[in-house]
C-alpha cells in the first residue's frame, strides 16, 4: 500500500471523479464504511456540525471586535478559549526586547 501509494491515489481519484460526493456518501452510509467527506471552508462553516460544535467564538483587541474559528477541544475541568484576538504584528516587541535587554525596537 504503502510503496504503491501514488498509483493508488491515482486510481482512487479518478474513480471517485466518476460521480458526485453525495452518491458516495450515499453509497458508504447504506454499506456501514466509515469515511470523512472532506469540506472546502465555505462548505465545513455552514455545515450543521460546526453550527452544533459552536465553532465561532467572537474575540477583541483594543480597535476591533470579530468572529473567528475556535479550537474544537473541550474540556471539563477549564475553559480554554480566551476572547482576546491574536496580538498584531510587532505588537509586543518593546515589551519582549526589554525582557531580555535589547532596548526598544529600532525605529
Amino acid at each position: 500500500r504503502v510503496m504503491n501509494g501514488p498509483e493508488l491515489v491515482e486510481i482512487l481519484s479518478a474513480r471517485i471523479a466518476t460521480r458526485p460526493t453525495a452518491a458516495w456518501v450515499e453509497l458508504f452510509n447504506r454499506h456501514g464504511v466509515v469515511f470523512g467527506e472532506i469540506l472546502d471552508y465555505a462548505s465545513a462553516v455552514a455545515s450543521e456540525q460546526f453550527a452544533a460544535r459552536k465553532l465561532t467564538m467572537t474575540v477583541s483587541d483594543d480597535e476591533h471586535e470579530f468572529t473567528t474559528v475556535r479550537g474544537p477541544a473541550r474540556y471539563s475541568s477549564f475553559t480554554a478559549a480566551s476572547t482576546n484576538a491574536a496580538p498584531r504584528v510587532g505588537q509586543h516587541n518593546d515589551e519582549i526586547r526589554a525582557q531580555y535587554g535589547a532596548g526598544p525596537s529600532p525605529a
